[in-house]
């Protein structure tokens, strides 16, 4: 996924700020501050996290696994041999488990912000051909709180995304990833005070890419980085009212089509047309002022 980003990233289109989005923007530049409880037990919060998926409404698939020190010391053996590609490549075939995304371990890193993790896909080849896609570690931040579950529910699903192929657009990039952390905070707090915290978090996140979109002599970078954040969670939030305010089988039609996602029979934006959710009708002005109104009251 990533390689098929970078060749067509200065392709891809960004958004223009409408008086839609503007009107957004302004509804949100008064949103307040949240405060986010802190939680110290790694373990408690990590199976936590993986609550959602228990259900066996969704499955997991298993992804080529590889720690990120012995990826290093493959590479460090190799350029002592002088090796090429392809030795690298059987160096870390050695080592390399398919793994249940449950199983393969955390970091949690000092340095980053408390609503921050990550988990990349190491793409191994060179500029004309991919040869393997493999990954490492998950990295979250280390200071622990009542988002940790969300944001390791959020990284688990970019794994079942890039190990699939299974966004064509990179405005969707964070799409999915987002409506799992606001599911999983709807499962863990039935009293929603969790998922308030998500879904503000997200609205300063909106008005932020939105803020930035507006300035002029903006690089092309930042212009789609901005506009994936737009897109992302904009649709990510009319999707998640559809499931959340759903019947129990359109539920069950949502996560049937998600898990087709996860298994790479379907892409992203064929679950956005089936469900009739586009970055035009989740600009909706109304729907965002209705959680803004709903989320400051509590």
């Amino acid at each position: 996924m990533e390689k098929q980003i970078l060749n067509n990233y200065y392709n891809i289109e960004p958004l223009v700020v409408n008086s839609e989005l503007n009107k957004i923007s302004n509804l949100l530049k008064n949103i307040p501050n949240v405060k986010i409880d802190r939680l110290f037990n790694k373990d408690e919060l990590l199976y936590k996290g993986k609550i959602v998926f228990i259900k066996e409404d969704l499955c997991l698939n298993k992804i080529p696994f590889i720690k990120s020190s012995i990826i290093n010391e493959c590479n460090i053996q190799n350029k002592i041999k002088n090796g090429d590609l392809n030795s690298f490549v059987k160096l870390i075939d050695i080592h390399i488990k398919n793994t249940h995304p449950f199983n393969i371990p955390v970091i949690f890193n000092n340095n980053l912000e408390i609503e921050k993790g990550y988990f990349n896909p190491i793409y191994i080849g060179n500029e004309n051909k991919i040869i393997k896609l493999v990954f490492s570690e998950y990295v979250l931040t280390n200071k622990l709180s009542i988002l940790t579950p969300l944001i390791y529910a959020h990284e688990i699903i970019h794994s079942q995304l890039e190990y699939n192929n299974s966004i064509n657009r990179y405005l969707n990039y964070e799409l999915l990833p987002i409506f799992f952390d606001k599911l999983t905070a709807a499962y863990l707090d039935h009293s929603y005070k969790l998922l308030r915290t998500n879904e503000l978090l997200r609205l300063k996140i909106l008005r932020k890419a939105i803020t930035i979109l507006q300035k002029d002599n903006l690089s092309i970078l930042h212009k789609i980085n901005a506009s994936m954040a737009i897109s992302s969670v904009l649709q990510a939030e009319n999707l998640f009212d559809k499931y959340l305010y759903g019947t129990n089988n359109d539920k069950c039609n949502i996560l049937s089509m998600i898990q087709k996602v996860f298994d790479g029979k379907i892409q992203v934006e064929d679950l956005l047309n089936q469900t009739e959710v586009s970055i035009k009708n989740s600009q909706n002005y109304q729907l965002i002022k209705r959680k803004y109104d709903y989320y400051i009251k509590i």
